[in-house]
């Protein structure tokens, strides 16, 4: 067959026989699907799809059934051969002329001859064809004397038919013969008489012949003259075959009819054009396909391919324009209304005039644009901004007017923001740095937000000179008095006091500066009783403030008692040659004289931690270490007979008269790093006793005590100057109990300070001295706290604070924790492991014994991992890298790349475990992103959260408050802001933060970034193949 099933008239239909009725009878050529139908009995008719073509050659036919999803195997296969290619045509050249009454013959032979039959088309009356072998006869009348025009059909087995097509004209009693005639597309075609149609008819015996037009031309018009001669003219475009006959006449007979052919040769028309219209908004670039295009309204009547070039560019925009027709037209800026360009076109020989193209670009709302603005400000002054000058001064929108809002107020003053961009902004009193706000500008429409920046200049703020009131022995000389104790110079909180001038006693004493910031009095001879004197101060800035002091000068016995506060590095409690004195702590002595005045007093140690108490009365005293927040404790110790060594106290010291009492020491085990700057120690290049005594004055500051940071740096001896009447707070310790890895929330009503006192009825306020070992602590100041105990913990944590009235300390209070063993629950796959191996277990029988074999007994436990961990890798990697990481940190953010290489290098060999270690000293910023990224953690993106502050660093370092920032990160890494809020308030995000960083300490790490590679303290490693040597 040639039915291939390239197209719906080329199906085919196959009979398939015992389906069951409802079934999907599928049949298949060559196991490709051509065809399906539901049964409706025992026998379906399938007929194939008309799309899938089945190729030439004998092709195997099967069917199958499917009957509710089941599906039949394959029926035998139908073999059937397709044949879609038509036989070669006639090879022979047929005669066009023959004379009536005579026989017409013609060999009709085909290249496939017996293989094909043959057959004859429109054939005239009268001619046959032997079907096998071609030949043709046929004796024509004398009525038949006029062109014939047949096809000979050539049709092989499968139906295929070649045809082809044969003119023949039967002369008459007189002959014509066909002519033909070559012309031209839109040209008459004038032909003489001796080139006419007659030229060629007739015969010698023949009279003179007169030519008649039996039938006009189809594509054009003919006018005949009798001589033969004859115009023609064709129809508008026409380019082809055209034909007309006619007949002679020689006076007496008429020849037959005779065909005369036109070839009318095509001549290139010019292409016709149509102007065309678009639309596109106002901003938006218009882009047209070629089937849209320019040319899908122009034509050619030659059918030639027509191509578009550009005339004239549009007044308000630009076009592209592509040969096809497409073009893409881009407006002016904020351009709205009528444009218009032109293109012209060409079919390969002639270009056509411009062709206009209009466009219409509709106005849209533009976008405002609000851009960032800064300004400038002194320290407590306010800030007044006209609308000229104001937020909306750089603002831009082309459609109209823009008004303002406030979208965020700033952090450190307040602000007034009027619609047209004016404002007023006060700082918050003493504020200095940088303060922003941001604004929405509104067309009313559209919004645009932008951020303004407003540094306010610090102006120097004059010191505080406070009254002060001392007890000086008669008849002494240059006694020290240390007036700066309870002078400060805040907010200028690093400003250097001095003394500028001092009056002479009211009673003849006499005054003089001395060299370490105290006044030398010298009373008058035999003089006791009252006498006041006044003094200024002066501060880096050069501005002043004048106090009175009064003078208590009375007959008492000269008492000392002195010692040294030290590092005891070999913790044996006896000041060794060599230890260290610690400078900058603050002692006091409390104590009743022999004569019933109540004494207090407080001095601060010197840069070798030396401390003396003078000019104390006969009387009982108490000797308390009240600074002890960089500090952790050690043994304590004293060479006064009869006195008890309690923690960070000495009592009982009994002074009867003339005794300076020496060798009362107070050992410390370390200073605690996290109250200290590594990095301020190597970059700073004064003496040792210097940057110790800075090191303990800003643990201090971090610990909110900013008054006694500033006496530590003044070099003055008490802050703020207990009165000698004021009573000193009394701590007791305090005693809780809470369930295993359950967190220990306690209130003021409940907490610390609820049974400690004070004789004065002062206001109490708790501050840590040392944090927990086995878990983390949120203390706060009113007594109140936090405690969540580390994972798996269980026994008994410590911590231990004191309590302040405003003017002195308490001695240290204990605060013991239980945490009790609760039931261990697990959830863990069956027969699985989980976490890191630390050891295995292995039983005998039943009830037996278990045997522990330890896989790392040297391992510190905070090094072990935990379940909140930040991990990257895989957590069955053999190699563990844990990084102590500080995100405002320079060096951490060099190192971080090369651990992010790591990852990739040593991937399914390493796991990276990254920890905080926020060094706020010197990048106060750190704990705040540490915070961030430990909230952005809890959903799943604390590396990228990492990634984004490393790479940004320096936008943000140098910020006062980097909130707003962090916050846009949290938004481009789509997290569940609301979340994100309320993660960044939770207190136990920071205590995971500061569990971390005590672990650090515990650790002692150095600084950051620090490494431990499976629990070994990386010292040396800095460069990519430093560790991958280790790896």
């Amino acid at each position: 067959t040639r039915y291939n099933n390239s197209a719906a008239d080329k199906t085919l239909q196959f009979t398939v026989a015992g389906v069951i009725s409802g079934a999907t009878v599928q049949v298949f050529a060559d196991g490709t699907l051509i065809g399906e139908t539901t049964a409706t009995g025992t026998t379906a008719t399938v007929t194939t799809d008309g799309t899938t073509l089945i190729n030439d050659g004998q092709r195997a036919i099967t069917a199958t059934q499917d009957v509710g999803g089941s599906v039949s195997s394959a029926s035998p296969s139908l073999t059937i051969t397709i044949d879609s290619v038509g036989p070669a045509g006639i090879m022979s050249t047929p005669v066009d002329t023959v004379a009536y009454d005579q026989a017409y013959s013609f060999d009709a032979d085909s290249p496939d001859e017996g293989q094909v039959t043959y057959s004859l088309a429109n054939a005239p009356s009268g001619m046959t064809i032997n079907s096998s072998t071609g030949a043709l006869s046929w004796t024509p009348t004398l009525a038949q004397a006029i062109p014939h025009t047949f096809d000979i059909e050539v049709s092989d087995d499968a139906g295929n038919v070649t045809a082809t097509t044969v003119n023949v004209t039967v002369l008459g009693v007189v002959d014509a013969l066909p002519d033909t005639y070559p012309a031209f597309e839109e040209t008459t075609l004038t032909v003489t008489a001796d080139q006419g149609v007659l030229a060629n008819d007739g015969s010698q015996a023949a009279g003179t012949l007169t030519a008649t037009l039996v039938s006009d031309a189809s594509h054009g018009t003919v006018t005949l003259n009798a001589d033969g001669s004859f115009s023609y003219v064709p129809a508008a475009n026409f380019s082809g075959t055209d034909t007309f006959t006619y007949k002679a006449n020689d006076g007496s007979n008429d020849t037959n009819v005779a065909l005369v052919t036109i070839e009318v040769a095509n001549s290139n028309d010019p292409p016709t054009t149509a102007e065309d219209s678009y639309t596109t908004a106002e901003d938006t670039t218009l882009t047209v396909d070629a089937a849209n295009g320019l040319l899908a309204n122009d034509s050619d009547i030659d059918g030639d391919t027509l191509t578009a070039s550009l005339a004239n560019q549009p007044s308000h925009g630009t076009v592209t324009i592509n040969a096809d027709g497409s073009f893409t037209y881009v407006p002016d800026t904020n351009y709205n209304g009528s444009d218009s360009f032109a293109y012209r076109v060409s079919d390969g020989t002639v270009v056509s005039d411009p062709v206009s193209v209009q466009v219409t670009v509709t106005a849209v709302d533009d976008l405002p644009l609000a851009v960032s603005d800064t300004y400038t400000v002194n320290e407590d002054a306010v800030l007044t901004v006209a609308a000229d000058g104001g937020v909306l001064a750089n603002d831009t929108d082309p459609d109209g007017t823009l008004t303002v809002s406030v979208t965020a107020s700033p952090s450190n003053g307040t602000l007034s923001l009027s619609a047209d961009g004016s404002f007023t902004y006060t700082p918050n009193a003493n504020f200095a740095g940088t303060d922003s706000f941001t604004y929405r500008a509104t067309d009313g429409t559209n919004n645009s937000s932008a951020t303004v920046t407003i540094t306010v200049v610090n102006q120097p703020d004059p010191p505080v000179a406070n009254a002060d009131t001392f007890t000086v022995p008669a008849n002494s000389s240059d006694f020290a008095l240390s007036v700066l104790n309870n002078d400060v110079t805040t907010p200028d909180l690093f400003d250097t006091l001095t003394i500028a001038s001092v009056t002479q006693g009211s009673q003849g004493g006499s005054l003089t500066i001395g060299t370490d910031g105290q006044l030398l009095y010298t009373p008058a001879a035999d003089f006791m009783g009252s006498e006041t004197f006044s003094y200024t101060v002066e501060d880096s800035d050069g501005l002043t403030s004048t106090a009175s002091v009064t003078l208590n000068v009375a007959d008492v016995s000269e008492n000392s008692i002195s010692g040294t506060v030290y590092i005891d590095a070999n913790n044996n409690g006896t000041l060794d040659t060599g230890e260290i004195g610690v400078p900058g702590v603050q002692l006091t002595v409390t104590g009743t004289a022999t004569t019933g005045e109540s004494i207090s007093r407080s001095v601060i140690t010197n840069n070798q931690g030396a401390y003396t108490f003078e000019a104390l009365p006969a009387g009982t005293y108490t000797l308390s270490e009240t600074q002890p927040t960089a500090l952790a404790d050690g043994q304590d110790s004293t060479g006064v007979t009869n006195a008890t060594v309690g923690d960070d106290q000495i009592t009982n010291i009994v002074l009867s008269g003339s005794q300076n009492v020496s060798g009362n020491n107070f050992g410390e085990s370390r200073l605690l790093a996290a109250y200290t700057s590594i990095a301020w120690f190597f970059a700073s290049s004064t003496d040792t006793g210097a940057i110790f005594r800075e090191s303990v004055a800003m643990s201090e500051y971090k610990a909110g005590r900013t008054e006694l940071a500033q006496a530590i740096r003044s070099g003055g001896t008490v802050t703020p100057p207990p009165s000698e009447t004021n009573r000193l707070p009394v701590a007791v310790n305090d005693q809780y109990s809470v369930g295993e890895a359950t967190t220990l929330t306690v209130s003021a009503a409940d907490g610390v300070l609820k049974n400690d006192t004070d004789a004065d009825g002062d206001t109490l306020t708790a501050a840590l001295v040392n944090t927990t070992t086995h878990g983390a602590l949120v203390l706060n100041t009113n007594g109140s706290f936090t405690y969540t105990p580390d994972v798996n913990f269980t026994g008994t944590d410590t911590f231990t604070y004191t309590a302040s009235d405003g003017v002195g300390l308490s001695g240290n209070a204990t605060v013991t924790i239980t945490v009790n063993d609760d039931p261990n629950t697990f959830s863990v796959a069956e027969n699985s492991a989980t976490g890191t191996l630390v050891g295995r277990i292995s039983s005998g029988a039943a009830s037996g014994t278990l045997a522990f074999e330890l896989a790392d007994s040297t391992r510190d436990t905070d090094l072990s991992l935990r379940p909140d961990d930040h991990y990257s890798g895989d957590t069955t990697a053999p190699v563990v890298l844990i990084e102590y990481l500080d995100l405002q940190c320079p060096i951490c953010q060099t190192f971080h790349p090369i651990v992010k290489q790591l990852e990739d290098d040593f991937d399914g060999e390493l796991l990276v475990v990254r920890r905080h270690f926020p060094l706020i000293d010197p990048h106060p910023l750190a704990r705040q992103a540490a915070i961030a990224a430990e909230a952005a953690g809890r959903q799943g993106k604390f590396d990228e959260m990492a990634d984004m502050m490393y790479t940004n660093q320096d936008s943000w370092t140098g910020l006062s408050d980097a909130s707003s920032v962090f916050r846009g990160y949290a938004e481009q890494l789509s997290l569940n802001l609301t979340q994100y809020d309320a993660d960044l308030l939770d207190p136990t995000a920071d205590a995971r933060v500061t569990r971390d960083f005590d672990a650090a300490v515990r650790l002692e790490a150095s600084g950051a970034p620090t490494f431990f590679l499976n629990g070994v303290k990386l010292e040396n490693a800095d460069a990519q193949a430093d560790f991958a040597g280790l790896i």
